[in-house]
């Protein structure tokens, strides 16, 4: 099989000797300790405008799984991509994490083609203020400008960036959909969230305000800093601009305040379950 011959090293020393390779039976361990999509034995692996993509060898379909850290400025996902042999592999999946350390891009636009995207995929995005949506999308959209990867079916935001503003139909903030996001000031929650993902506003250094709709009924915000749950008068955020947890939070929710109050004393209340 090709690439069988291949010595195990890292999928980004493969991508500065070759533009094409093949993952062997010694390197694909390797893979997936990095990728949680698998990439089988056998799979071409390929980079084209600073993307690598996985062609999976069963279904014929490729996928983004790396960028190029020294990309810059705009970048646009291809809907389709050649092999070496010039056949055409329609590009479905982002996978978790493919955008890491990407600090210079500021646009990212997504094609009709995808269908699926893995967490975390503007993770650590200092500079991004644009995300968009090919209108073509049966699975993702970003209606109105919103600077936001939303999911049609089931309205869960699964991306933002530093100028996202939340649409009103979202109902819920996917798992690290803001993670690192520097840059980002201030965000809305709309009244139809009724789930804020864990890690959602983590290392949000610049988050000053966050506030919640009136109307909301699961959450609520308190002088514009702080998230509480409702149901359970539990902590979910603080930003670093509030001055103490508020009175009446019985639960500190895990990371909702470690990273964003690095630093500081923070007083904790009275009513909170120890």
């Amino acid at each position: 099989m090709p690439g069988d011959s291949v010595k195990p090293l890292l999928l980004w020393h493969f991508l500065e000797q070759r533009p094409i390779f093949y993952v062997s039976r010694q390197n694909v361990e390797k893979f997936r300790n990095y990728f949680s999509s698998v990439v089988a034995i056998g799979d071409e692996c390929l980079r084209e405008e600073n993307i690598t993509y996985a062609i999976n060898q069963e279904t014929g379909e490729a996928m983004v799984i790396k960028c190029d850290p020294k990309a810059e400025g705009e970048l646009t996902i291809r809907e389709k991509i050649n092999d070496k042999d010039g056949k055409s592999h329609s590009v479905t999946k982002i996978c978790e994490y493919a955008f890491l350390d990407c600090n210079s891009l500021s646009s990212l636009t997504i094609p009709a083609s995808v269908t699926e995207i893995g967490i975390g995929i503007t993770k650590n995005r200092s500079k991004l203020t644009s995300i968009s949506v090919d209108s073509n999308n049966k699975v993702y959209y970003s209606p109105n400008d919103c600077n936001a990867i939303v999911t049609r079916k089931t309205k869960s935001l699964i991306a933002g960036c530093q100028t996202t503003k939340i649409p009103s139909d979202v109902t819920e903030i996917a798992e690290m959909a803001f993670y690192e996001c520097t840059g980002l000031t201030e965000i809305n929650i709309p009244e139809g969230v009724t789930k804020i993902g864990a890690d959602d506003f983590t290392f949000c250094d610049d988050l000053v305000k966050i506030s919640t709709d009136k109307n909301n009924a699961y959450y609520e915000s308190v002088n514009d800093n702080v998230v509480i749950e409702k149901a359970n008068k539990a902590l979910i955020f603080m930003c670093k601009s509030a001055q103490k947890i508020p009175e009446g939070v019985e639960i500190i929710k895990l990371r909702s305040l470690e990273y964003s109050n690095l630093g500081r004393e923070v007083v904790i209340p009275e009513s909170y379950n120890y």
